[in-house]
């Protein structure tokens, strides 16, 4: 009978080399980010090595050795030095002391009761990076490797005995390196794709946040990750924004403090004031759209939203309530948005005397009126397939965005989707797509009082099954993604989509209850049926994400909300990048 050394000793013997290193590596973050005593102050940097671990299993799947099944086509030799340079700074304590200033050692007996890794932190804030998914491969790396036997000396419980600021910085930076070195490696598809996962990963971070400790803590971790990215930086605050909201409803006085950069403009910083309704002139409604115009204001071309309610609405106590959603709404348009983030900057409200509506002013990219999706679809325009798929993926992506920072949009169809023409001459293009329409956008809490759409038929059949008539649910994220599904459509078909459900129904006149019986047949997959004629027009995948978004995949309310934007992430914004999508 084998001894418990020979048994490990098999076990080691039927994984790879390169694979026995990375295990090494992640058995080196879980030690080191799990050391107790490690004081508040370098909480974050300890946070920053725990993304690095995810960046490194995300890495091992995309290049094979997650499965112990390296693809060949890599650099081996930068592969394994890389994971060896990795595992051994986590290793040497030797250099560790020398060269960064920390000292971590084994729990004895006298260290016993030694106080937590995390003193002064809320420990739900450090669930926030404890990801399930994660957490299990690194448990099952670790399992695989043999280094979670029972009595391993490898997996005794170590403690900082001393701890170097400057150093540990410095021990970040050279993981992020090493790490770095790893995704060169990786063919530029593959590259991309672990890029993304390893965004989505911090949308679910942001996502799961509720705590207002815990989402000042993410956005600095976010802001401090060696993978910058503007639009997480957005997305977080716009949580944070959210998260103040909720408190202040609750009865906090605690005060607004996103973690935003301040824009250099002039109109940016003029923005905290309020809007005087005599610099606003020219109105000019956009053709075939009720709520929504351009003009200027101080002198300067903008774009405007209106928000219409009745005149019972400004009265006593429901007066207060609409005042307090406008101002909501305002802090939330209101936050930079960078070129990544499809939305306008909003420069703040005014409230328009002639009749009860609030006017929302936004920035104009450019002097010129927008165009809109809808206006082009019954034109001789023809966007290539190329182009169309590039839109639909700008649009779930900013869905996506809005969903993870805790707001819902609630107004979404292919007359929010706007393009900007730079000059009168210049041609119709998709490119620089902006998604607007936020009118009605609301926080996603329970309990949160929603404000009915409009009824008109044109808005109406972009809106869900259950939340049509006078007497609907609860807006929720599902309907957003089902409004979304339905763009998808008018892109794939090039059509508006009253023409292609008045198609569908045999030209009967669109009413509530009859819209409620326009997804079925718009998920008819025969061979003959609708979604066949769109992979016919937009490829297979295409079709598969319409089916998604209007099939009822996200209507599983008691879906966690992380695994939620997983779930679309996986079901909608992955298929519909061109790069990974064979049409």
């Amino acid at each position: 009978m084998p001894t418990g050394v020979e048994t490990g000793a098999a076990v080691i013997a039927t994984i790879s080399f390169p694979f026995q290193m990375f295990a090494g590596c992640v058995h080196g973050f879980k030690l080191f980010t799990s050391a107790n005593h490690i004081g508040k102050d370098a909480a974050l940097l300890v946070h920053l090595l725990k993304l690095d671990e995810y960046r490194l299993i995300l890495w091992a799947k995309k290049s094979g050795l997650l499965a112990d099944d390296l693809d060949m086509r890599l650099n081996v030799e930068i592969i394994t030095t890389a994971l060896r340079d990795l595992k051994s700074l986590f290793e040497d304590t030797t250099k560790l002391r020398s060269r960064y200033g920390l000292d971590i050692k084994e729990v004895g007996s006298s260290q016993q009761q030694a106080k937590s890794q995390h003193d002064g932190i809320d420990p739900r804030t450090i669930s926030l990076f404890e990801h399930e998914a994660i957490l299990q491969k690194e448990n099952e790396i670790l399992t695989r490797a043999n280094m979670v036997k029972k009595g391993n000396h490898m997996m005794k419980r170590l403690w900082w005995a001393a701890v170097d600021m400057k150093g540990l910085e410095s021990m970040v930076e050279r993981v992020n390196s090493i790490i770095s070195r790893l995704d060169n490696v990786l063919q530029d598809v593959e590259r991309e794709d672990s890029l993304q996962l390893f965004k989505q990963l911090q949308l679910s971070i942001i996502n799961v946040t509720e705590k207002v400790n815990g989402i000042s803590l993410v956005q600095d971790v976010i802001k401090n990750s060696v993978v910058k990215d503007e639009t997480l930086d957005t997305v977080a605050a716009m949580k944070a924004l959210k998260i103040n909201l909720a408190e202040v409803t609750q009865g906090s006085r605690r005060k607004y403090n996103a973690h935003t950069e301040e824009s250099s403009s002039e109109m940016s910083r003029q923005s905290t004031a309020p809007l005087q309704a005599s610099a606003l002139e020219d109105l000019q409604p956009l053709a075939n759209n009720t709520v929504s115009s351009t003009g200027t204001y101080d002198k300067r071309p903008v774009y405007i939203e209106r928000k219409e309610y009745s005149a019972s609405d400004v009265d006593g106590t429901k007066g207060a309530v609409l005042a307090r959603r406008i101002q909501n709404l305002v802090l939330l348009l209101q936050l930079p948005k960078p070129g990544t983030f499809r939305s306008l900057r909003c420069i703040g409200s005014i409230r328009d005397v002639r009749k009860p509506s609030q006017l929302f002013i936004f920035e104009c990219p450019t002097g010129q009126a927008p165009n809109t999706l809808l206006s082009y679809l019954p034109t001789s325009f023809i966007p290539s397939v190329d182009e169309r798929w590039c839109l639909g993926e700008t649009l779930a992506t900013t869905l996506l965005h809005l969903h993870a920072s805790g707001w819902l949009h609630k107004g979404l169809r292919s007359e929010n989707v706007l393009f900007f023409p730079r000059t009168t001459q210049s041609p119709r293009s998709l490119e620089e797509p902006y998604l607007m329409g936020y009118e009605y956008a609301r926080r996603d809490e329970p309990g949160e009082i929603s404000d009915k759409p409009s009824d008109e038929p044109a808005h109406a059949i972009y809106r869900h099954p259950s939340a049509q008539g006078p007497i609907s649910e609860s807006f929720v994220k599902a309907y957003d993604i089902y409004a979304l599904g339905l763009v998808l459509i008018e892109i794939a078909y090039w059509k508006p989509l009253a023409k292609i459900i008045e198609k569908t129904v045999g030209g009967k006149t669109i009413s509530p209850s009859l819209l409620k019986t326009v997804r079925a047949s718009l998920l008819d997959d025969t061979p003959t049926g609708f979604l066949q004629n769109v992979r016919f027009r937009m490829g297979c995948r295409f079709a598969l994400v319409i089916s998604a978004c209007i099939g009822g995949t996200f209507e599983h309310l008691s879906t966690p909300a992380a695994e939620y934007l997983g779930e679309y992430f996986e079901r909608v914004v992955r298929p519909l990048r061109r790069q990974n999508s064979k049409v």
